[in-house]
């Protein structure tokens, strides 16, 4: 029998409890520390984008407001006031990103065969649900592509002629840098699971073949 709603929902709430995440308190102070950025600048709005390039590197600036990045590519549409949007590029993945998501509205593209007009105009749909179609937006890249794809900011101009644009990569990635109590946690913990990990892989063949190669 095919799977109900209901079925995903026990997945989803059985896998959300094992999954780690941040509080919503830590949560709190990122989102604290982008919109007083976006007050500065003017910004009403956030338009973020990651791809799986790297395995999923490019990906660190949709996680740091969501927690969850797609297999393949993802954009975040930030407010400065209301919820964040995201959407993500493999329907069946939905229940997982669900399950991780810190976020309440996560979507799946509408059609994964027209990548640049559909995600474009699901953009530009909800930038003027939010009523902010004649306000500065902000554009977020990644690491090593700050600006948005060519086609999807040519799409946005056309969508909102009224809109104007600043990129404001290097400042959300400076935003980072200043880690909370919390953050550095959950790095002590990821590196004592990485010690623990190398130790399992020299006392293992693995282990042996590795030195082999060295």
């Amino acid at each position: 029998m095919p799977r109900t709603e209901k079925d995903y929902q026990r997945i989803m709430d059985r896998y959300a409890k094992h999954y780690p995440r941040f509080s919503e308190g830590e949560y709190a102070r990122r989102y604290d520390m982008i919109r007083r950025m976006m007050v500065e600048r003017n910004i009403s709005g956030l338009i973020i984008h990651g791809d799986s390039m790297k395995s999923n590197r490019m990906q660190a600036n949709v996680r740091y407001v969501t927690n969850f990045v797609d297999e393949v590519v993802s954009y975040v549409f930030f407010p400065l006031e209301g919820e964040p949007t995201q959407w993500m590029d493999i329907r069946p993945h939905l229940p997982n990103a669900k399950a991780v998501e810190v976020i309440k509205d996560i979507r799946s593209r509408r059609s994964a065969l027209s990548h640049v007009g559909d995600q474009a105009s699901e953009l530009v749909e909800r930038i003027k649900q939010a009523r902010l179609e004649n306000t500065k937006l902000g554009i977020v890249g990644y690491q090593l592509m700050h600006e948005l794809p060519y086609d999807i900011m040519e799409a946005l101009k056309r969508g909102l002629p009224n809109a104007t644009f600043e990129n404001v990569t290097e400042v959300y990635d400076e935003i980072q840098m200043y880690h909370s109590t919390e953050e550095v946690e959950f790095m002590k913990k990821a590196a004592r699971l990485t010690d623990i990990a190398a130790e399992g892989m020299v006392k293992s063949d693995c282990g042996k073949l590795s030195g082999f190669l060295l």
